[in-house]
């Protein structure tokens, strides 16, 4: 029996996006009373690509800033419920999500493609965009009550400034700031890090009053930081977190090295309303691999019946292809001289989606295999989507057979259908009704 070969192609220019931000992930772990951590988990699952600026919608839910189709948008994230969507979708890049009080809401500085940025409000609903604040280049930003936004503002040097929403008023307390703006439990006060001096400080602000105290200095040259709700500060700085409490410590005590986890690099922290859970944002290790994405090449016999069945009856979109000649095919060893032309698949036209590239000499199959275990070699993919309704209609609609007594039921209640292509490869198809 002939095999169907498979191949990746590095034939291509790729056309890289460099981002501004180093590739960055969003762990989730438990915290204990004690502020023990453990469990960690990648919440943000997404390698290769920005994903930062967490904070917790409620004590299950976690909103941050995430990389998909070249841009920055928010996720948010169940942590109980397995639920994951984008809350914004616009053209252009979302940072540094919050709840914003009273409201099923969203704030969030949008950076525009012509350099435009500004703070909005992105409703849980249908993710509507409203400007709240439209005279000031907002960097991050923290909400004191439903009325009073305090930020860190762009400029020739960073500003803390505090907007009045109902009268509209901006009133500057400090130049030369940090990023790193919370709400100090338990008080009517703002956290905040000051640069006036070679060592930073973290200090409280009164936002109505201005009136402004040290709090502690900050470990040299960090200013990544949040509050636990019964008052303590923890702070990251390299692979290891600190931790400080203003009513008891003199000074900073270590808490833990996330090197145990194979975690370096802590840009973020931000803890659960409860206090039993803790997001931690790292930065990737350098890989070896320059993407994160596998290109597959599967040898059909007819290109055209192929193309009809991957594109009509699997929904893939067609983005491109490429020649090989005869001579690149003698010297790289593919096709001993044979040219050929790759037709290049995607579930979806995006950077990030993996290629499906078919190629085709003409040559049928000896015969097609009824089960997986009849050949060796690559014999099935796998497709989890949305809903099997569509697809299980196109598959019915073209005579395509349903394989062993599929549609059947999965242990948690979602679909499993299976079929083949044109020449006997497997293809399952996993999702809801």
């Amino acid at each position: 029996m002939k095999k169907i070969y498979l191949f990746s192609f590095s034939l291509l220019l790729n056309i890289a996006v460099s981002w501004a931000q180093p590739g960055t992930e969003v762990y989730l772990f438990k915290l204990s009373k004690n502020l023990e951590l453990s469990t960690p988990q990648n919440t943000s699952g997404n390698p290769g690509f920005y994903d930062n600026q967490p904070s917790f919608l409620n004590n299950n839910t976690l909103l941050f800033s995430s990389t998909r189709n070249g841009q920055t948008d928010i996720r948010k994230v169940g942590l109980d419920n397995g639920e994951d969507v984008w809350i914004t979708a616009t053209d252009g890049s979302e940072y540094s999500p919050l709840k914003i009080p009273g409201r099923e809401a969203a704030s969030s500085i949008r950076l525009d493609k012509d350099g435009k940025q500004l703070l909005y409000a992105y409703n849980f609903k249908d993710g509507k965009p409203e400007v709240l604040v439209n005279d000031l280049v907002i960097g991050y930003h923290v909400w004191f009550d439903k009325d009073h936004i305090v930020s860190f503002v762009l400029g020739e040097e960073s500003s803390l400034v505090v907007s009045d929403l109902k009268n509209g008023s901006n009133k500057t307390y400090q130049k030369k700031i940090g990023r790193s703006l919370h709400k100090i439990p338990g008080s009517k006060l703002i956290s905040y890090i000051s640069k006036e001096n070679d060592q930073w400080e973290i200090r409280s602000l009164d936002p109505l009053t201005g009136n402004s105290k040290l709090i502690v200095p900050t470990l040299e040259n960090a200013e990544d930081m949040c509050w636990t709700p019964d008052g303590t500060i923890i702070m990251g700085k390299g692979d290891t977190l600190y931790k400080y409490d203003p009513k008891t410590d003199s000074e900073w005590t270590k808490l833990i090295s996330l090197s145990s986890f194979g975690l370096d690099g802590i840009t973020r922290v931000s803890v659960s309303p409860q206090g039993d859970k803790i997001a931690v944002v790292v930065t990737e290790k350098p890989s070896e691999f320059q993407s994160n994405t596998i290109q597959m090449g599967v040898v059909v016999s007819d290109m055209e019946r192929s193309l009809d069945f991957y594109k009509n009856i699997l929904g893939m979109k067609e983005t491109g292809g490429f020649d090989i000649n005869s001579d690149f095919g003698k010297r790289s060893g593919l096709s001993n001289g044979l040219p050929f032309q790759v037709k290049i698949l995607k579930l979806e036209d995006s950077p990030q989606a993996n290629q499906f590239k078919l190629v085709s000499f003409g040559k049928k199959r000896a015969s097609i295999p009824e089960h997986i275990q009849d050949d060796t070699g690559v014999q099935y993919i796998t497709i989890f989507v949305n809903s099997v309704t569509p697809f299980l209609n196109r598959i019915r609609e073209n005579n395509i057979e349903l394989l062993g007594e599929t549609p059947i039921k999965l242990g948690d209640n979602r679909n499993f259908l299976l079929i083949r292509d044109p020449d006997g490869i497997f293809v399952e198809l996993i999702g809801n009704d």
